[in-house]
């Protein structure tokens, strides 16, 4: 898939290494650690929940899954 930049969101096949490089959105800086979710977290989204994911202690991303959101 094709990076949304307007969004901010691409699906990838793949983890990318980590580091300041260039990535699917442009260079990044970060440590390239990989947040996981269970299956319980994905059937909260479905369920119109949010998940507040903590990025190194420093900044706060919030996830939703909206049904009426079309890529």
């Amino acid at each position: 898939m094709h990076p949304d930049k307007k969004r901010g969101v691409a699906i990838l096949e793949a983890m990318p290494e980590a580091g300041p490089e260039e990535s699917i959105f442009g260079k990044r800086w970060g440590s390239g650690a990989a947040i996981q979710i269970s299956r319980q977290e994905i059937e909260a989204l479905q369920d119109g929940k949010i998940l507040a994911i903590d990025v190194e202690c420093e900044y706060v991303v919030y996830i939703q899954f909206r049904k009426d959101v079309e890529v």
